[in-house]
């Protein structure tokens, strides 16, 4: 069960992120010469003894450009 949760949070707070750049580039717009920032993100997955383990699956933010 503890593996959902550390699934969530991972996806919560990259979400979090996500949003705090679409404000910001909702309250830049008008600004001249302003360039809004993207993410991607990435499914990561744990490796328990050098071997990635399915069950425990994690998003993280793999690039801001």
């Amino acid at each position: 069960m503890a593996d959902g949760i550390y699934a969530a949070v991972s996806g919560a707070s990259a979400q979090s992120r996500a949003l705090d750049i679409v404000s910001n580039n909702l309250a830049n717009a008008p600004t001249t010469g302003f360039k809004s920032q993207h993410l991607t993100f990435e499914e990561v997955l744990h490796k328990v003894d050098g071997v990635p383990n399915q069950v425990q699956r994690q998003v993280r933010i793999d690039e801001s450009y």
